[in-house]
């Protein structure tokens, strides 16, 4: 069928809760330092017995941080490889080999869930693929309780090869095959990804995977940023994550559409980076002059 075999594997992220520690006792750091409280007062009082004291004390404190840590981290993310039959096209529908896609911060909420990264821990399954598993502290397994025990797909958007097309499919859909597309579609940190043909933009001849994966995220977002400014009646925009990948495009299309813009980096060197795209108004966060020089900039902006 295909390089890969006749299967197509994804990469899941599960939220799986431990119940066995969820349906313990709880206890809070709040309860440990109430007793460190204790123990410290106990420590200047001149009596043996409340030296004596003091050290139970802080012994009964260390164990509940401990337990504590053991209740808070009772939830774990766990990343792992699906693998299913490759997925077949119907009509209007295009398979597309993926061959590359992005990891942006909305890929990482899904991904990752909260995990503490910390505790992240290495392993493979029982066929020998690799998986990854992490803690979740209480608050973050809350947030996402909705996702327990279901493994969901991740990977917003990303690029490859348009390998097959279903039976009947239009015109449009047809002259895809062959072509190396940008998808918009989830579950895209997968071998194959099947999509409507509607949701697939041809690349010019030339474009490799790797340059078209980032198609939608961040140029959406710039011209979403840039029409809201309009619809809003400002003149000015002012980005607080110009050094990145998102804020070099907001740089191209301001200068482009001759909007003013002020660029806060956060650390010297990305001064350089966003003066050779032609950035004109630029701050840095970590400068000492910062706040006076945001309010400088901002004022030319808007002059």
């Amino acid at each position: 069928m295909s390089e890969y075999g006749d299967v197509s594997l994804s990469i899941v992220s599960t939220v799986k809760e431990r119940s066995n520690f969820f349906n313990g006792p709880h206890v809070s750091f709040g309860h440990a330092s109430r007793i460190e409280s204790l123990a410290a007062t106990a420590s200047h009082s001149p009596a043996p017995a409340a030296a004596a004291a003091a050290a139970s004390l802080r012994w009964h404190s260390s164990a509940l941080r401990a337990l504590t840590w053991l209740w808070c981290t009772c939830a774990q993310v766990e990343l792992s490889l699906k693998s299913e039959p490759i997925p077949r096209p119907e009509k209007d529908q295009i398979l597309v080999r993926v061959e590359a896609s992005p990891i942006n911060p909305s890929d990482l909420g899904t991904f990752l869930a909260g995990m503490d990264l910390g505790t992240a821990v290495a392993s493979e399954d029982n066929v020998g693929n690799p998986v990854i598993r992490g803690g979740l502290t209480r608050p973050a397994f809350e947030a996402a309780r909705a996702r327990d025990g279901v493994a969901m797909p991740v990977g917003n958007e990303g690029a490859g090869v348009v390998s097959a097309v279903g039976i009947d499919s239009c015109e449009e859909a047809m002259d895809l095959l062959g072509k190396t597309v940008a998808i918009l579609g989830g579950s895209m940190y997968s071998q194959y990804r099947v999509v409507n043909w509607k949701q697939a933009v041809p690349m010019e001849s030339g474009t490799t995977s790797m340059e078209a994966a980032s198609a939608f995220v961040n140029p959406l977002t710039v011209l979403g940023m840039v029409e809201t400014m309009k619809d809003e009646g400002h003149t000015a925009i002012v980005h607080t994550a110009a050094a990145s990948q998102l804020g070099q495009m907001l740089v191209r299309t301001c200068a482009d559409e001759g909007i003013p813009l002020v660029n806060v980096v956060r650390r010297p060197e990305q001064i350089s980076l966003l003066a050779s795209l032609g950035a004109e108004h630029i701050v840095d966060s970590s400068s000492d002059e910062f706040h006076d020089d945001l309010v400088n900039a901002i004022s030319a902006s808007v002059s």
